[in-house]
């Protein structure tokens, strides 16, 4: 009977999960505001970064910043350069992407300015 009290408690020791690293571990108490352009019509759109800001404060969620609290019609993510971890996700569904299922936007092409808060990463990051 030991032998067996022995494994299980081996096994459990062996598939605990990991420590979950805290919001302090990747980001400073800071928003970065990125500011794009969304462009296009319905069969080509790009993307493009026109700003980034710094502002002192984060206000949003400080705990499962890994994972989407709900759905959008596009997500935005941070990952870490370095490992490629996710850091942060978050969904948006922008105006953009809405009239880009419309009959207008088969024929003609329309840019929008759009802004996105991050919490302001301690590390090189990518953001898609």
């Amino acid at each position: 009977m030991k032998p067996l009290i022995i494994s299980l408690m081996l096994l459990s020791a062996t598939t605990a999960p990991a420590a979950e690293k805290t919001f302090e571990d990747n980001f400073s108490d800071s928003t970065l505001r990125v500011d794009y352009t969304f462009s296009g019509l319905q069969s080509k759109q790009t993307i493009a970064l026109s700003q980034r800001k710094c502002t002192p404060g984060w206000y949003g969620r400080r705990v499962n910043m890994d994972r989407l609290p709900q759905r959008g019609k596009g997500r935005i993510v941070m990952t870490d350069a370095a490992t490629g971890d996710t850091l942060y996700m978050n969904p948006f569904s922008s105006l953009f992407l809405e009239w880009i299922d419309t009959d207008e936007s088969k024929t003609n092409q329309l840019a929008m300015h759009e802004s996105y808060q991050l919490p302001m990463p301690l590390r090189p990051v990518n953001v898609t």
